[in-house]
C-alpha cells in the first residue's frame, strides 16, 4: 500500500496579479485660471467707473492718498502674516462665481435705477470674489476683512466733500481758542472767495488761510483707518472696537489743531522758508498720528487698552 509523500501541494498562484492601467496624472492646478482672468477683465471692465471716480478722487486729494497708502500697508502685512496659511488658488469655486453674479445683479441694478449706489456696493462684491478666486474658499472670512477695510476707505472718499467745510470751521475755531490762551492775539473769518467758502485765521497781524488740507480729514480718517484694520480681527468686543476706533479719530483731530498752532508759531520766525516748514511740520504730526494710534490699537498696547472679552461663565473655586 502506497503511503503519502508529506509534502504538501499547494495551488501555484502568480507573482503578481494584473493591475489596471492608469493613465498618468494630468497637472489641473490653476485649470481656472485663463477662465477667471476673462471673467475678472469683463468684470474690471463693467466696473471702470468707480476705478475711474476712485483714482480721480485720491490723486486730487492728499488726504485720501494717506488712507491709500494704510490700505497697502496693511494688505501687505496681513499677506506676510498669513503666509503661511495662504495659497493662490485661482479657482472658480461656486462661491467666487455666486459673489460675481451678485456683483453683476448689482450693477444691473445701478442701471435700472440710474443711481450710482449699487455700482458702489456691487464693486466691493465684486472684489470680495476676486478674493476669493485668487486665495480660496477657505479664506473666505480674510476675503471679507479685506472688503471691510476697503469699505472702509469708500466711505472717507464719500463723506470728503461733506465734512471738509465743517472740518475747517472747527479746526479753525479751536486753534484760534488755543493760541488765545498761549497769549495770542486772534481773530478768525469767513470770506467768500470765487463763491466758494474761505477761512482766514489772524494771528497776532499775520492772516493764514485754513485751507482743505488743514481741516484734519486726513489725519483723522488715516488715524482711523489704521486703528479700525488693526482691531477688525481682534478679540475685543464690538464696544472696545469701536471706543478704540473713535480714541484714534480724536487723536487725529487734537493733532490737526497742533499742527495749526504750531504753524501760527514757527512760521513767523522762518518767512523765507514757509513752505519747507510748513511741510516738515505736516509730516511730523501725521507720522507721530500713527505712532499713537498703534500704541493704542497694537497687540503689544498696555493691557489696560486691550480688554478682552470674557470666555464664558466663571468658574466657581470649591474649597473643602
Amino acid at each position: 500500500m502506497a503511503g503519502c509523500s508529506g509534502v504538501k501541494i499547494s495551488p501555484q498562484m502568480p507573482d503578481s496579479l494584473p493591475q489596471p492601467t492608469v493613465p498618468p496624472p494630468t497637472n489641473r492646478r490653476f485649470a481656472d485660471l485663463w477662465y477667471g482672468l476673462i471673467l475678472f477683465s469683463l468684470t474690471g471692465a463693467i466696473f471702470l467707473p468707480v476705478f475711474h471716480w476712485l483714482a480721480e478722487q485720491t490723486i486730487s486729494r492728499d488726504q485720501i492718498q494717506y488712507s491709500v497708502v494704510i490700505l497697502g500697508a496693511a494688505l501687505a502685512v496681513t499677506m506676510w502674516r498669513e503666509r503661511t496659511t495662504i495659497r493662490f488658488r485661482f479657482k472658480l469655486s461656486r462661491i467666487c462665481l455666486g459673489w460675481v453674479a451678485a456683483a453683476y445683479l448689482l450693477g444691473a441694478l445701478a442701471i435700472l435705477l440710474r443711481q450710482p449706489f449699487p455700482l458702489l456696493v456691487g464693486f466691493l462684491v465684486a472684489f470680495v470674489g476676486a478674493a476669493v478666486f485668487l486665495v480660496g474658499d477657505e479664506q473666505l472670512k480674510l476675503s471679507l476683512y479685506l472688503a471691510l477695510g476697503f469699505t472702509a476707505f469708500l466711505i472717507i472718499v464719500l463723506v470728503f466733500p461733506l465734512l471738509d467745510l465743517p472740518l475747517r470751521k472747527l479746526a479753525g475755531i479751536q486753534s484760534a481758542y488755543f493760541l488765545h490762551l498761549l497769549g495770542y492775539e486772534t481773530q478768525i473769518g469767513l470770506v467768500a472767495e470765487n463763491g466758494y467758502p474761505s477761512i482766514l485765521l489772524l494771528v497776532n497781524g499775520e492772516i493764514y488761510r485754513v485751507a482743505t488740507e488743514c481741516n484734519g480729514f486726513g489725519l483723522i480718517t488715516s488715524c482711523g483707518l489704521l486703528a479700525f484694520l488693526v482691531v477688525l480681527t481682534g478679540k475685543e468686543s464690538f464696544v472696545w472696537k469701536l471706543i478704540l476706533i473713535l480714541s484714534a479719530g480724536m487723536v487725529g483731530y487734537l493733532l490737526n489743531i497742533a499742527r495749526i498752532i504750531a504753524i501760527c508759531a514757527i512760521v513767523p520766525r522762518f518767512p523765507d522758508h514757509y513752505m519747507l516748514t510748513h511741510e516738515i511740520i505736516g509730516t511730523a504730526t501725521l507720522w507721530l498720528g500713527f505712532g499713537i494710534t498703534w500704541w493704542l490699537v497694537s497687540p503689544s498696547a498696555p493691557k489696560f487698552l486691550r480688554p478682552r472679552r470674557e470666555e464664558g461663565s466663571k468658574k466657581l473655586e470649591v474649597r473643602s
